[in-house]
């Protein structure tokens, strides 16, 4: 069902009317109207008294449609940084002291390791360990690498930290 409108200027009146003008107006405007209604029909749009703004709105959204994000989805997601936030404070509480250091550390063991690809070191830091440190500071304050503070505190007093690693693990091999 393709629905097509016949341009504006086709339809204007040429310098004198004539008196077949009215009636031939009328004509085009029966004419879009039945387009319109197709179209609504065409968008399952049930005749109501916002049928014409339901109309005007899917329209609009056909053709001014939301720009979709440049690239590839990232695989950082909000939870993988707090996880990051956690396991470098974690380091820093067993003895580590800054978190770069902590980050470097961090960078090398498993499953971070393994969860650094090339593609973030292409678009960040040739340094795996700089990668967790840019992670690291830019969600340490947020509310929910607090809320997972607490988690992992949780598992620190039921004494499940096996647990946790294992979670930890599971979420970078299996995401």
């Amino acid at each position: 069902m393709d629905i097509k409108f016949p341009p504006y200027e086709k339809r204007l009146p040429g310098l004198l009317p004539s008196p077949d003008d009215l009636d031939r107006f009328k004509k085009y405007e029966n004419e879009d109207m039945l387009r319109m209604q197709t179209l609504c029909f065409k968008h399952g749009i049930q005749e109501s008294p916002s049928m014409w703004y339901d109309l005007a709105l899917i329209l609009a959204r056909e053709l001014y449609p939301e720009r979709k994000k440049a690239g590839r989805k990232s695989k950082w997601t909000d939870l993988n940084k707090c996880y990051v936030v956690v396991e470098i404070e974690r380091m820093m509480g067993g003895g580590v002291k800054t978190v770069d250091s902590a980050a470097y550390q961090l960078s090398k063991k498993e499953p971070w390791r393994s969860f650094i690809e090339t593609k973030d070191l292409d678009t960040t830091s040739a340094d795996p360990g700089e990668v967790l440190r840019k992670i690291y500071f830019s969600t340490h304050k947020d509310k929910w690498a607090d809320m997972w503070r607490d988690a992992f505190c949780y598992h620190e007093l039921t004494g499940s930290i096996d647990l946790w690693d294992k979670i930890i693990f599971d979420e970078f091999n299996n995401p």
